[in-house]
């Protein structure tokens, strides 16, 4: 159920709701039910999302707003593990700062960025950051909802708004095989800057 009662749930369909899951036509309709009669009642929950059925591929997708910018830092550094070179307490300010509230607020209001953020009953579950018009700039799936299809479901938000031909990426090394799963290609070697591991990958549609 979406935070706030029926107006800011009204909000929230305006800003592009989109239940996306791969079930029977009844199961989805089922879902859609569930949706609105639970939009009936307010209630104050730290995210936009509570007692939907969430199934393997059933996520709520939506544009970010501002008011998403804490759950989405906190997700982020709460991945932080997963690409540091070595140990996090080593990563730097800089790094910090660009995952800030604050940070994350700019991306989210900038015309240069789509941003999107996806939830399931337990709250916040990924969040995607594409940098106009062809780097991906973040993608973060919780660790709960991993191995669950919610990443790729975010990257093709981000394939239906770049026309571009090439779409770049600079992967943790621990993401390398997902990307590679979607079609992404290593075009240099792994690099290390200010405690973050990453390698520079590209993905060309129709490749």
């Amino acid at each position: 159920m979406i935070a706030g009662g029926p107006a800011r749930a009204a909000r929230f369909f305006r800003n592009g709701l989109i239940i996306a899951t791969q079930g029977s036509e009844s199961r989805l309709i089922s879902m859609i039910k569930r949706v609105r009669k639970l939009l009936c009642s307010p209630v104050n929950t730290p995210y936009h999302y509570q007692n939907v059925r969430s199934t393997r591929l059933s996520f709520l997708i939506r544009p970010a707003i501002e008011s998403d910018a804490l759950a989405v830092s906190e997700l982020t550094a709460g991945l932080s593990e997963y690409f540091a070179s070595g140990s996090v307490s080593q990563i730097s300010q800089e790094f910090w700062d660009s995952i800030s509230v604050e940070a994350v607020t700019g991306r989210i209001v900038s015309p240069d960025y789509d941003c999107f953020v996806a939830g399931d009953t337990d709250g916040l579950s990924g969040f995607v950051a594409f940098r106009k018009p062809s780097h991906l700039f973040h993608l973060f799936v919780a660790s709960r909802a991993q191995s669950r299809g919610l990443g790729k479901l975010l990257w093709q938000k981000v394939l239906e708004r770049s026309a571009c031909p090439e779409i770049t990426v600079n992967s943790s090394v621990f993401a390398i095989p997902f990307y590679q799963r979607l079609g992404f290609v290593r075009v240099g070697p792994d690099k290390s800057e200010g405690g973050i591991s990453y390698s520079p990958m590209v993905f060309t549609k129709g490749s």
